[in-house]
């Protein structure tokens, strides 16, 4: 962890993505950051942009990272900030209503509950 992060004990990330249509996605994000002291400071953002789907994979194209709510800490707010414009790409598979997102190497990074609305 780089000396910026040092007063921290966690950053626990709650993520909700929406896929708005064939092409374009929404993920609301609510983060809970506990410094070493156990002291809870949350910031909300919500990041839009396009993505591509093809069978086993996942590219999502970050065109805009809003901030709903900072934290007093630039340096958690830059690391945010840096996702703006930023293309990710994930192997995926989903089981039952778990869509689960892999790296290249095909270890979870994230998983999500799925519901078809």
């Amino acid at each position: 962890m780089s000396e910026s992060f040092k007063p921290y004990q966690s950053i626990a990330e709650h993520l909700t993505i929406s896929f708005n249509s064939d092409d374009h996605f929404t993920i609301r994000e609510m983060s809970d950051v506990t410094t070493k002291k156990g002291d809870i400071e949350n910031i909300k953002l919500t990041y839009t942009g396009a993505y591509d789907k093809s069978f086993s994979s996942l590219i999502l194209n970050i065109k805009e990272v809003i901030f709903n709510k900072t934290h007093s800490d630039n340096i958690i707010n830059n690391d945010y900030a840096s996702y703006n414009n930023m293309r990710i790409s994930y192997k995926i598979r989903v089981k039952d209503n778990t869509l689960f997102f892999l790296n290249k190497d095909k270890s979870e990074i994230h998983n999500f509950v799925c519901f078809k609305v």
